[in-house]
Protein backbone atom coordinates (compact mmCIF):
# COMPACT_ATOMS: atom_id res chain seq x y z
CA UNK A 1 0.00 0.00 0.00
CA UNK A 2 1.17 3.53 -0.72
CA UNK A 3 2.76 4.92 2.47
CA UNK A 4 1.17 8.37 2.09
CA UNK A 5 -2.26 6.79 1.62
CA UNK A 6 -1.80 4.69 4.77
CA UNK A 7 -0.82 7.76 6.81
CA UNK A 8 -3.84 9.64 5.47
CA UNK A 9 -6.19 6.81 6.50
CA UNK A 10 -4.65 6.67 9.98
CA UNK A 11 -5.05 10.43 10.35
CA UNK A 12 -8.69 10.26 9.28
CA UNK A 13 -9.38 7.49 11.80
CA UNK A 14 -7.79 9.56 14.54
CA UNK A 15 -9.86 12.60 13.57
CA UNK A 16 -13.07 10.55 13.60
CA UNK A 17 -12.31 9.06 17.01
CA UNK A 18 -11.45 12.47 18.42
CA UNK A 19 -14.70 13.91 17.14
CA UNK A 20 -16.65 10.99 18.55
CA UNK A 21 -14.96 11.33 21.94
CA UNK A 22 -15.59 15.05 22.44
CA UNK A 23 -15.29 14.80 26.24
CA UNK A 24 -11.53 14.15 26.15
CA UNK A 25 -10.92 17.88 25.73
CA UNK A 26 -12.85 18.44 28.98
CA UNK A 27 -10.76 15.93 30.90
CA UNK A 28 -13.23 13.04 30.79
CA UNK A 29 -12.91 9.66 29.11
CA UNK A 30 -15.23 8.51 26.34
CA UNK A 31 -18.01 6.09 27.32
CA UNK A 32 -17.94 2.53 26.03
CA UNK A 33 -21.69 2.52 25.32
CA UNK A 34 -24.62 4.83 24.57
CA UNK A 35 -26.33 4.81 27.98
CA UNK A 36 -27.03 8.52 28.53
CA UNK A 37 -27.61 9.52 32.17
CA UNK A 38 -27.29 13.31 31.90
CA UNK A 39 -27.28 16.00 29.22
CA UNK A 40 -25.92 19.55 29.39
CA UNK A 41 -24.69 22.16 26.95
CA UNK A 42 -21.51 20.16 26.31
CA UNK A 43 -23.26 16.96 25.29
CA UNK A 44 -24.55 13.65 26.62
CA UNK A 45 -22.92 12.02 29.64
CA UNK A 46 -22.72 8.51 31.06
CA UNK A 47 -20.73 6.82 33.82
CA UNK A 48 -17.53 4.80 33.46
CA UNK A 49 -15.27 3.59 36.27
CA UNK A 50 -17.29 5.63 38.80
CA UNK A 51 -16.72 8.90 36.92
CA UNK A 52 -18.46 10.85 34.17
CA UNK A 53 -17.73 9.94 30.55
CA UNK A 54 -18.85 11.48 27.27
CA UNK A 55 -21.39 9.62 25.13
CA UNK A 56 -19.85 9.15 21.64
CA UNK A 57 -21.44 11.33 18.97
CA UNK A 58 -21.86 8.18 16.88
CA UNK A 59 -24.66 7.14 19.27
CA UNK A 60 -26.86 9.96 17.98
CA UNK A 61 -26.36 8.97 14.38
CA UNK A 62 -27.33 5.40 15.19
CA UNK A 63 -30.60 6.58 16.73
CA UNK A 64 -31.42 8.99 13.93
CA UNK A 65 -31.00 6.24 11.36
CA UNK A 66 -33.48 3.96 13.13
CA UNK A 67 -36.68 3.12 11.30
CA UNK A 68 -39.59 4.78 13.07
CA UNK A 69 -42.29 2.23 12.20
CA UNK A 70 -44.84 3.68 14.65
CA UNK A 71 -45.34 6.93 12.71
CA UNK A 72 -47.57 5.03 10.30
CA UNK A 73 -49.82 4.24 13.29
CA UNK A 74 -49.96 7.84 14.45
CA UNK A 75 -47.36 7.58 17.21
CA UNK A 76 -43.96 9.24 17.52
CA UNK A 77 -40.70 7.30 17.68
CA UNK A 78 -39.12 6.83 21.12
CA UNK A 79 -35.80 8.47 21.96
CA UNK A 80 -34.52 5.39 23.81
CA UNK A 81 -34.94 1.62 24.06
CA UNK A 82 -36.96 1.40 27.29
CA UNK A 83 -39.69 -1.05 26.28
CA UNK A 84 -42.80 -1.06 28.48
CA UNK A 85 -45.21 -3.03 26.31
CA UNK A 86 -45.16 -5.35 23.30
CA UNK A 87 -47.98 -6.20 20.90
CA UNK A 88 -48.36 -7.43 17.32
CA UNK A 89 -47.19 -4.07 15.96
CA UNK A 90 -43.91 -3.96 17.86
CA UNK A 91 -42.30 -2.68 21.05
CA UNK A 92 -43.67 0.40 22.80
CA UNK A 93 -42.31 2.96 25.25
CA UNK A 94 -43.47 6.31 26.60
CA UNK A 95 -42.67 9.81 25.35
CA UNK A 96 -44.38 13.06 26.34
CA UNK A 97 -47.08 11.16 28.24
CA UNK A 98 -48.10 9.06 25.22
CA UNK A 99 -47.04 5.80 23.59
CA UNK A 100 -44.07 5.82 21.21
CA UNK A 101 -42.53 3.12 19.03
CA UNK A 102 -39.19 1.62 20.09
CA UNK A 103 -36.67 2.12 17.23
CA UNK A 104 -35.92 -1.04 15.31
CA UNK A 105 -32.19 -0.77 15.96
CA UNK A 106 -32.90 -1.43 19.65
CA UNK A 107 -33.66 -5.04 18.77
CA UNK A 108 -29.95 -5.64 18.36
CA UNK A 109 -29.44 -4.91 22.07
CA UNK A 110 -29.79 -7.32 24.97
CA UNK A 111 -31.56 -4.97 27.37
CA UNK A 112 -35.12 -5.03 26.05
CA UNK A 113 -37.73 -5.59 28.74
CA UNK A 114 -40.90 -7.37 27.77
CA UNK A 115 -44.66 -7.12 27.67
CA UNK A 116 -45.48 -6.69 31.35
CA UNK A 117 -48.75 -8.56 31.00
CA UNK A 118 -47.23 -11.59 29.24
CA UNK A 119 -44.02 -12.64 31.00
CA UNK A 120 -43.85 -16.02 29.31
CA UNK A 121 -42.68 -14.42 26.07
CA UNK A 122 -39.25 -13.64 27.51
CA UNK A 123 -37.18 -16.50 28.90
CA UNK A 124 -33.88 -14.65 29.31
CA UNK A 125 -32.39 -14.56 32.79
CA UNK A 126 -30.68 -11.40 34.00
CA UNK A 127 -27.63 -11.98 36.20
CA UNK A 128 -26.83 -9.47 38.93
CA UNK A 129 -24.04 -9.56 41.48
CA UNK A 130 -24.66 -9.05 45.21
CA UNK A 131 -22.87 -6.09 46.78
CA UNK A 132 -19.96 -7.31 48.92
CA UNK A 133 -20.47 -7.66 52.68
CA UNK A 134 -24.25 -7.76 52.41
CA UNK A 135 -26.56 -10.59 53.38
CA UNK A 136 -30.21 -11.39 52.94
CA UNK A 137 -32.60 -9.83 55.41
CA UNK A 138 -36.27 -10.39 56.08
CA UNK A 139 -38.59 -7.61 54.99
CA UNK A 140 -42.14 -6.75 54.05
CA UNK A 141 -43.82 -5.23 51.01
CA UNK A 142 -46.77 -3.04 50.21
CA UNK A 143 -47.79 -1.31 46.99
CA UNK A 144 -48.56 2.23 45.90
CA UNK A 145 -48.68 4.72 43.03
CA UNK A 146 -49.17 8.33 44.13
CA UNK A 147 -47.61 10.17 41.15
CA UNK A 148 -45.60 12.37 43.56
CA UNK A 149 -42.06 13.48 42.82
CA UNK A 150 -39.79 10.78 44.31
CA UNK A 151 -37.78 11.74 47.36
CA UNK A 152 -34.54 10.70 45.61
CA UNK A 153 -35.33 13.21 42.84
CA UNK A 154 -34.33 16.04 45.17
CA UNK A 155 -30.73 17.24 45.00
CA UNK A 156 -27.98 16.40 47.49
CA UNK A 157 -29.63 13.19 48.71
CA UNK A 158 -26.76 10.81 47.90
CA UNK A 159 -23.52 10.34 45.97
CA UNK A 160 -25.12 9.57 42.61
CA UNK A 161 -24.63 10.39 38.95
CA UNK A 162 -27.74 12.60 39.07
CA UNK A 163 -31.03 12.72 40.93
CA UNK A 164 -33.85 10.31 40.02
CA UNK A 165 -35.80 11.66 37.07
CA UNK A 166 -39.04 13.47 37.82
CA UNK A 167 -41.38 14.61 35.06
CA UNK A 168 -43.72 17.42 34.11
CA UNK A 169 -47.37 16.69 33.32
CA UNK A 170 -46.54 16.28 29.63
CA UNK A 171 -44.02 13.54 30.43
CA UNK A 172 -40.89 15.58 29.74
CA UNK A 173 -38.09 15.22 32.29
CA UNK A 174 -37.61 17.97 34.87
CA UNK A 175 -34.09 19.36 34.54
CA UNK A 176 -34.05 21.38 37.79
CA UNK A 177 -34.01 19.08 40.86
CA UNK A 178 -35.48 21.62 43.28
CA UNK A 179 -38.80 22.02 41.42
CA UNK A 180 -41.64 21.47 43.93
CA UNK A 181 -43.52 18.18 43.88
CA UNK A 182 -46.96 18.03 42.32
CA UNK A 183 -48.14 16.73 45.68
CA UNK A 184 -47.16 20.09 47.16
CA UNK A 185 -48.69 22.28 44.48
CA UNK A 186 -45.66 22.16 42.17
CA UNK A 187 -45.00 20.80 38.70
CA UNK A 188 -42.75 17.75 39.29
CA UNK A 189 -44.29 14.27 39.30
CA UNK A 190 -43.24 10.64 39.21
CA UNK A 191 -42.27 9.71 35.64
CA UNK A 192 -44.73 7.35 33.98
CA UNK A 193 -42.02 4.87 32.93
CA UNK A 194 -41.05 4.11 36.55
CA UNK A 195 -43.46 1.17 36.65
CA UNK A 196 -42.73 -2.57 36.87
CA UNK A 197 -42.38 -5.08 34.05
CA UNK A 198 -41.66 -8.79 33.73
CA UNK A 199 -38.32 -10.09 32.47
CA UNK A 200 -39.56 -13.69 32.51
CA UNK A 201 -42.00 -15.79 34.52
CA UNK A 202 -39.69 -15.77 37.56
CA UNK A 203 -38.14 -12.27 37.47
CA UNK A 204 -39.42 -8.71 37.23
CA UNK A 205 -37.81 -5.27 37.38
CA UNK A 206 -39.29 -2.19 39.00
CA UNK A 207 -38.98 0.60 41.53
CA UNK A 208 -39.87 1.11 45.18
CA UNK A 209 -39.95 3.43 48.14
CA UNK A 210 -38.02 1.96 51.05
CA UNK A 211 -37.07 2.27 54.68
CA UNK A 212 -34.13 0.03 55.60
CA UNK A 213 -33.09 -0.59 59.18
CA UNK A 214 -29.71 0.92 60.08
CA UNK A 215 -29.53 2.95 56.87
CA UNK A 216 -30.83 6.20 55.38
CA UNK A 217 -31.49 7.89 52.04
CA UNK A 218 -27.82 8.72 51.59
CA UNK A 219 -27.18 5.00 51.30
CA UNK A 220 -30.37 3.64 49.72
CA UNK A 221 -31.29 6.30 47.13
CA UNK A 222 -30.78 4.71 43.70
CA UNK A 223 -29.43 1.48 45.22
CA UNK A 224 -30.90 -1.76 43.89
CA UNK A 225 -32.17 -4.74 45.84
CA UNK A 226 -33.18 -8.25 44.86
CA UNK A 227 -36.43 -9.23 46.54
CA UNK A 228 -37.28 -12.92 46.87
CA UNK A 229 -40.93 -13.33 47.74
CA UNK A 230 -41.58 -15.93 50.45
CA UNK A 231 -45.37 -15.97 50.79
CA UNK A 232 -48.58 -15.96 48.74
CA UNK A 233 -48.83 -17.53 45.29
CA UNK A 234 -45.68 -15.75 44.08
CA UNK A 235 -43.37 -17.35 46.67
CA UNK A 236 -40.05 -18.06 44.94
CA UNK A 237 -40.41 -15.32 42.36
CA UNK A 238 -37.82 -12.54 42.39
CA UNK A 239 -37.92 -8.83 41.68
CA UNK A 240 -35.05 -6.37 41.36
CA UNK A 241 -36.07 -2.88 42.38
CA UNK A 242 -34.25 0.42 42.41
CA UNK A 243 -35.10 2.60 45.41
CA UNK A 244 -36.35 5.99 44.25
CA UNK A 245 -38.36 7.14 47.24
CA UNK A 246 -39.00 6.81 50.96
CA UNK A 247 -41.99 7.42 53.21
CA UNK A 248 -42.75 8.47 56.74
CA UNK A 249 -45.37 5.75 56.99
CA UNK A 250 -42.97 2.90 56.18
CA UNK A 251 -41.78 0.47 58.84
CA UNK A 252 -38.30 -1.07 59.09
CA UNK A 253 -37.06 -3.13 56.12
CA UNK A 254 -40.20 -2.11 54.29
CA UNK A 255 -40.39 -1.85 50.48
CA UNK A 256 -43.42 -0.07 49.01
CA UNK A 257 -43.43 -1.30 45.40
CA UNK A 258 -44.52 1.19 42.74
CA UNK A 259 -47.34 -0.16 40.60
CA UNK A 260 -50.05 1.94 38.91
CA UNK A 261 -53.42 1.42 40.54
CA UNK A 262 -51.75 0.15 43.71
CA UNK A 263 -53.26 2.85 45.92
CA UNK A 264 -52.48 6.52 46.44
CA UNK A 265 -51.49 6.17 50.08
CA UNK A 266 -50.85 9.39 52.00
CA UNK A 267 -50.66 11.69 48.97
CA UNK A 268 -52.47 12.23 45.67
CA UNK A 269 -50.34 13.62 42.88
CA UNK A 270 -52.27 11.73 40.20
CA UNK A 271 -55.30 14.02 40.19
CA UNK A 272 -53.29 17.16 39.34
CA UNK A 273 -50.93 15.27 37.00
CA UNK A 274 -53.67 13.80 34.84
CA UNK A 275 -56.53 16.20 35.55
CA UNK A 276 -58.79 13.45 36.90
CA UNK A 277 -60.31 12.36 40.19
CA UNK A 278 -57.77 9.70 41.13
CA UNK A 279 -59.68 8.88 44.29
CA UNK A 280 -61.75 6.66 41.99
CA UNK A 281 -58.69 4.51 41.28
CA UNK A 282 -59.64 1.99 43.97
CA UNK A 283 -59.04 2.05 47.71
CA UNK A 284 -56.74 4.73 49.11
CA UNK A 285 -54.53 1.95 50.49
CA UNK A 286 -54.42 -1.10 48.22
CA UNK A 287 -55.86 0.44 45.09
CA UNK A 288 -57.83 -1.49 42.51
CA UNK A 289 -59.49 -4.79 43.38
CA UNK A 290 -59.67 -6.27 39.87
CA UNK A 291 -57.79 -6.07 36.59
CA UNK A 292 -60.83 -4.58 34.86
CA UNK A 293 -60.11 -1.38 36.78
CA UNK A 294 -56.81 -0.97 34.92
CA UNK A 295 -58.76 0.24 31.90
CA UNK A 296 -59.88 3.27 33.93
CA UNK A 297 -56.30 4.47 34.40
CA UNK A 298 -54.54 6.74 31.89
CA UNK A 299 -53.37 4.57 29.01
CA UNK A 300 -49.73 5.25 29.77
CA UNK A 301 -50.10 3.64 33.23
CA UNK A 302 -52.02 0.55 32.18
CA UNK A 303 -49.06 -1.80 31.45
CA UNK A 304 -47.82 -1.65 35.05
CA UNK A 305 -51.36 -2.13 36.32
CA UNK A 306 -51.82 -5.26 34.21
CA UNK A 307 -48.44 -6.49 35.50
CA UNK A 308 -49.89 -6.52 39.01
CA UNK A 309 -52.69 -8.87 38.00
CA UNK A 310 -50.46 -10.90 35.68
CA UNK A 311 -46.92 -11.67 36.80
CA UNK A 312 -47.53 -10.42 40.36
CA UNK A 313 -50.76 -12.48 40.58
CA UNK A 314 -52.43 -9.70 42.60
CA UNK A 315 -50.43 -10.84 45.63
CA UNK A 316 -51.42 -8.89 48.74
CA UNK A 317 -48.34 -7.52 50.51
CA UNK A 318 -46.21 -10.69 50.25
CA UNK A 319 -43.40 -11.30 52.74
CA UNK A 320 -39.89 -11.44 51.33
CA UNK A 321 -36.14 -11.56 51.80
CA UNK A 322 -33.91 -8.90 50.25
CA UNK A 323 -30.27 -8.21 49.52
CA UNK A 324 -28.48 -5.34 47.82
CA UNK A 325 -27.28 -6.06 44.27
CA UNK A 326 -25.69 -4.18 41.42
CA UNK A 327 -28.25 -2.17 39.48
CA UNK A 328 -29.29 -3.51 36.07
CA UNK A 329 -28.62 -1.01 33.29
CA UNK A 330 -32.32 -1.03 32.38
CA UNK A 331 -33.32 0.53 35.70
CA UNK A 332 -30.58 3.16 35.58
CA UNK A 333 -31.63 4.15 32.07
CA UNK A 334 -35.16 4.87 33.26
CA UNK A 335 -34.33 6.87 36.39
CA UNK A 336 -31.08 8.39 35.12
CA UNK A 337 -29.61 7.70 38.56
CA UNK A 338 -26.57 5.53 39.28
CA UNK A 339 -24.76 5.30 42.59
CA UNK A 340 -21.14 6.44 42.49
CA UNK A 341 -20.25 5.06 45.92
Amino acid sequence: MNCKLLLTIIALIGTTNAASCWSSSLGYDCCDDCNTLYTDESGDWGVKNNDWCGIPTSCKSNTSNASCWSKALGYDCCDDCNTLYTDDSGDWGVKNNDWCGIPQNCKSGNDKPNDSSNPSTNTDTQATSPISNTKKRVGKTTRYWDCCKPSCAWNYKANVSKEVNSCYRDGSIVSIPWITSGCGGGDAFMCNDQQPWAINDKLSYGFAAANISGSDEEHWCCACFKITFTSTSIAGKEMIVQVTNTGGDLGENHFDIQMPGGGLGLFDGCSPQFGVDASKWGERYGGLTSEAGCDNLPKVLQPGCHWRFGWFENADNPAMEFEEVECPAELIKITGCARLA
